[in-house]
């Protein structure tokens, strides 16, 4: 079984893969017990087994709710042992005996731990894999975005050395002139930023500084009306 977050009932165990003996024919079709949260009466499971400690009952042992979920298998002894994935409780591994009503001796119990150990092993190892693969998506994310980032600034260059060219042939009381101005100081703003986004590729802080929000507005909304 594995541990889940649900949005309304909370931390829930939810059934991942099932091994019998021989093949059942006498199992239950209801689905509930199946995905099941800890608050409808397994509360004390997960206070146990989030200590690490095993869950181990009979049938002269059992709450009502635990009589539900062990008739699913006509199971009359069962023993489960929590997993954990490194420091987290990932979840646990449940045994159950249908032909008699078995005890489960220190001896059952260290070798079950030992099965639930090697479980908690590959499920940390498979949470590692899947972190590596998440950075190394990023890091390729990253490496996209700068060089993006790093064409686009090369454009923006272009384009502030011809605003700057063609402003020494213009009047600067000239309407193009103020047009090509504004371009200009759009430009820059763009450079700055594409600047900042290689930093930020780059592992590199961002430098902050104090703005006044009023001249931003009035340059944004200038250079959207131009």
């Amino acid at each position: 079984y594995e541990n889940y977050e649900d949005p309304k009932d909370g931390l829930c165990m939810r059934l991942m893969n099932e091994v019998y003996d021989k093949e059942p024919t006498h199992r239950s079709k209801d689905d509930s017990l199946f995905t099941i949260p800890y608050s409808e009466g397994y509360d004390h499971w997960r206070e146990t087994m989030s200590r690490g400690e095993p869950i181990i009952r009979t049938l002269d042992s059992l709450t009502s709710e635990e009589r539900r979920f062990m008739r699913q298998g006509k199971a009359v002894s069962m023993i489960a042992l929590p997993i954990n994935a490194g420091n987290t409780w990932y979840g646990f591994i449940g045994f159950d005996s249908v032909k008699k009503d078995h005890w489960w001796n220190e001896e059952d119990v260290r070798l079950l731990r030992t099965a639930s150990a090697i479980l908690g092993v590959y499920k940390e190892r498979k949470n590692i894999e899947r972190e590596m693969l998440r950075k190394q998506k990023l890091e390729s994310l990253a490496l996209l975005a700068g060089g993006i980032a790093h064409d686009f600034n090369n454009f923006l260059s272009g384009i502030l050395l011809s605003a700057s060219i063609a402003k020494r042939y213009l009047e600067p009381q000239s309407q193009v002139y103020s047009i090509i101005s504004d371009a200009e100081q759009a430009a820059k703003r763009a450079s700055n930023l594409s600047y900042q986004l290689v930093t930020f590729t780059k592992g590199g802080e961002s430098l902050m500084s104090v703005v006044s929000i009023a001249r931003l507005l009035k340059d944004t909304v200038n250079f959207a009306l131009t």
